[in-house]
């Protein structure tokens, strides 16, 4: 895919291949304990994107929607 894109990807093969394997856990225990509660994953990534276009390190073309 790298070849085919006009950018660079901010992945390589051995975060793709963890990210991919899908792993289990209990984090009953962290909650409890400490009150944690996770996010939305849709909010992480799209505050992800933001900061990532606030920094420059993409543009609001590549940031799409979120560049509004």
């Amino acid at each position: 895919a790298q070849r085919v894109l006009p950018f660079r990807l901010p992945l390589n093969f051995e975060g793709l291949y963890v990210t991919s394997l899908a792993a289990r856990f209990d984090d009953s225990r962290t909650r409890q304990e400490l009150g944690f509660a996770p996010r939305d994953p849709r909010d992480t990534f799209a505050d992800t994107v933001r900061w990532l276009l606030e920094k420059g390190h993409i543009s609001p073309k590549h940031a799409g929607k979120l560049a509004a």
